[in-house]
């Protein structure tokens, strides 16, 4: 089965956006029309799975530019006059075929992951960020706990990161954590004495363990799963902030 063609464009104009952005919605337009449609109906059916994470779609998405945009010159992004409306755009239009693809593939990647490495200190910024930008590596993003659910105080939250020599040693449980089955790296929010902090760490570190998928009634392009630390090492200079 095959999507059937837009309608959109009968629904709405545009004569409120300036050139940039319309540029970067038939932009990205194109590429969903050419490369979601005909996979849309097959990713947005198939039940979650450790295998079902669409790699060659995500390849696709950092070979067309897509996590360029949202991002500045310096780290490889496109420098746009109005980035935040632009990647506004490409929520859009990736979402028109698929939501679930829309929130793990660009949201979690770009926006969360990505945005939070935007933040980081100059060494791990330029290391790290750049290199999303080019689509090298799949990141993950963990705040919600068990326990603590979205209450991201730190009296409620669990997950801890005690200082060690060279770094920091994490230990606690993440739930909900979407891309973690396929994750290279992950942002987590650690509780540091009366502090919160975020820490990058390598999601083959020793320690991190990730459960299967979710099960969900739909959304199933985003792969969500729990994320255990248990003593997981991360050093002093992949602490993106307090």
């Amino acid at each position: 089965m095959t999507y059937p063609a837009r309608r959109s464009d009968r629904l709405f104009n545009d004569c409120f956006l300036p050139p940039e952005t319309l540029g970067v919605r038939a932009e990205v337009r194109q590429f969903a029309d050419d490369l979601i449609r005909p996979l849309a109906h097959q990713i947005n059916t198939t039940p979650e799975s450790r295998s079902s994470f669409p790699h060659a779609l995500f390849k696709a998405m950092g070979a067309a530019g897509l996590y360029r945009i949202p991002f500045p010159a310096d780290v490889g992004g496109r420098g746009l006059e109005f980035p935040t409306l632009a990647t506004v755009t490409v929520l859009e239009e990736l979402a028109y075929y698929s939501p679930s693809l829309a929130s793990a593939l660009f949201d979690g990647q770009a926006i969360l992951v990505g945005q939070t490495l935007n933040g980081a200190g100059p060494g791990l910024r330029n290391e790290y960020l750049p290199r999303l930008v080019r689509g090298e590596f799949v990141g993950s993003f963990a705040t919600s706990e068990p326990e603590a659910s979205t209450d991201l105080s730190p009296g409620n939250m669990r997950t801890v990161a005690n200082k060690v020599e060279g770094g920091w040693e994490i230990t606690g449980k993440k739930r909900w954590i979407t891309n973690s089955v396929a994750a290279d790296y992950i942002a987590v929010l650690c509780r540091t004495g009366e502090r919160q902090t975020f820490l990058f760490a390598d999601m083959r570190a020793k320690g991190v363990t990730v459960s299967d998928p979710d099960r969900k009634m739909g959304n199933f392009v985003q792969l969500t799963a729990d994320v255990e630390f248990d003593h997981v090492f991360v050093p002093d200079s992949h602490v993106i902030g307090g």
